[in-house]
Order: structure tokens, then sequence, then C-alpha cells
């Protein structure tokens, strides 16, 4: 029997960050590599070593290898906490519904 491998899928390879697509010619990235990506096309905000990827197979670090035909739609989420905008707390009325 032959040990042959079928060969490789030729790029482009699609993939999604936050929504934004993102095209690039090599199969398989590190989620850096794809966050500098996504910042490039304006997919993030701020540095690309403040993010963590999220796609179906998890939550990738900067050093992760990920195979694009395997996994290509991704969120991009901070890696520490951010500012949350405040708002006045609510305040409810006492209802005047009489039943």
């Amino acid at each position: 029997m032959s040990s042959h491998k079928p060969d490789a899928i030729k790029g482009p390879y699609i993939l999604k960050v936050n929504g934004v697509e993102l095209v690039t010619e090599h199969q398989s990235l590190t989620a850096g590599a794809i966050l500098i990506l996504a910042l490039a096309h304006e997919a993030i905000s701020g540095k690309p070593e403040e993010y963590l990827l999220e796609g179906d197979k998890g939550t990738h670090g900067p050093g992760d290898v990920i195979d694009l035909l395997e996994e290509n739609v991704f969120f991009a989420i901070p890696n520490r906490s951010t500012p949350v905008a405040s708002f006045p707390p609510v305040t409810r009325r006492a209802s005047s519904h009489v039943g």
C-alpha cells in the first residue's frame, strides 16, 4: 500500500474575526498572527496581545497554531478586564395597577 498523502488544499484561505472577513495564503496560522491580521483589517482595536481568539474548538492563546480548514470563524475577546460603562441605578416605580 502506498503512503501517499493527499495534496494539500491550495489557498487562499478565508476566515472571519468578529464578523470581518480576512484572507490569507497560509492554511495554518498562530492565533497571534490572526490577531495581527485582524488589527490590520480593523476587526479589533488596541494591541493584538490584549486579545484571545474564541472559536469552535475553544479559546486560543497567541502561540496556538490553528488549521484554517478545521476552524475559521472567531471572536476576539479581551484577555483582561475592560472598563464597563456605568449607568445610574434603575429605580422602579410602584405599580398603580389595581386588579
